[in-house]
This record gives structure tokens, sequence and C-alpha cells, in this order.
């Protein structure tokens, strides 16, 4: 019974914990969610070709699970009314360089040759005033996959706002994900540690 009770204890704790970072995640900024996409396909590392609207080509972006190459994609957007502003992209597979009006504004993971992998880190960077205009703007956003899993980035997770706000977003997502990563298997370590003497008991054979 004790045993039982601390392991609902700890899964409690866990989900708790998950609730509580998804919900201050979710909260923390209710701003522009862009629209308007467009997205370039290349494999390798050097994008070229036509852009293709996602509104008229809902499957533009996805690709098979072996591609190697660059997702490209943009979207105009409003300068919004804030003191900082920024933009929250969420997860993006694999690696990505963000500009706006062509002016380079962060990146995150590498690039061939310097290859590095980082899709499991939310992704949000601030936009400096004077790379902005005054009313509209484009913002592209280059990303490289190269493994299975995760290719380009979700465009309906893509806001530009308040760069405090978006930043305390990007903050609980990660940590949020950090919790789910360490919380499996040091639940699975707590498991094995309290049922450890039970399976010893069982398999230990009796003396003649």
């Amino acid at each position: 019974v004790k045993t039982g009770a601390l392991i609902l204890a700890f899964v409690a704790l866990l989900f708790v914990g998950l609730r509580m970072t998804a919900e201050q995640g979710r909260t923390s900024a209710q701003l522009g969610v862009l629209t308007g996409w467009e997205v370039r396909v290349t494999p390798g590392v050097s994008p070229s070709g036509d852009w293709k609207k996602l509104s008229e080509k809902p499957d533009a972006a996805k690709v098979p699970r072996e591609f190697q190459g660059t997702i490209e994609y943009r979207a105009p957007f409003t300068t919004p009314n804030v003191n900082s502003v920024g933009v929250y992209l969420g997860q993006i597979g694999e690696a990505d360089r963000v500009y706006v009006n062509g002016n380079f504004v962060g990146h995150t993971g590498g690039f061939p040759p310097q290859y590095e992998n980082f899709s499991d880190v939310f992704r949000e960077y601030a936009i400096p005033s004077s790379v902005l205009n005054s009313k509209t703007n484009e913002l592209l956003v280059v990303t490289y996959s190269r493994y299975v899993g995760l290719k380009g980035m979700k465009t309906d997770s893509v806001e530009v706002g308040d760069h405090f706000l978006l930043q305390k977003r990007q903050y609980w997502k990660n940590t949020a994900w950090l919790l789910v990563r360490l919380g499996v298997p040091a639940l699975c370590l707590f498991l094995s540690l309290l049922f450890m003497p039970w399976f010893s008991s069982k398999t230990e054979r009796p003396q003649n």
C-alpha cells in the first residue's frame, strides 16, 4: 500500500508540474499569430526554387522522413505597438536562421558543415527596432533538417509581439519539456528501486 501511495504521489507531482508550466506558457502571451505564409523546400543546403502559398497548398511544407535539406518560411506582419518586439517560433527541426526585412536576428543550431541539432529547443528571438518598418515587415525563417523527426516548423505556433512576454512563454515551454525528459527516466528509476526488493525475494531459491 505504501509503495502504491508513493508512486501515485510521484506521478501526481509530475503531472501538476507539467500542467503549471503549460498554463504559464499559454497565458503569458496571446499576441499576433502570423498568416499569409509561403514556403520553399530545397534538398541540400542552398535554397532555390519557387515559393508556394500554404493557403493554396497546405501540404507544401511536408517532406518525406528521409528528407535532408532546407525548408524556408516567410510571412508578412505588422509592427506591434509594444516597447520591445520579439518573435516566438516554438520547436524547429533541426536548425534555423531568422531574418526580418532581410536582416539577421538570430539562430539556433548549426547548418552544414558545422551542423548542430537543436530540435528540442523552443525558439524566441528579440527583433531590434532598427530593422522594423513603421507598418509592414517580412519574417523569413530558414530551417535545415537532416535526421528523421520534426521537419521544419509549425507555422500556427509563430507569434510576433512583446518580447518579454514571448520570452516567458519560451522559458515555460522549455521547462515543461525538461520536466518530461527528466521525469520519465526518474519515474522508471524510482519504480525499479521500489520493486527491486520484491523481485529479489521472488527469485531467491529455497535452501535445502
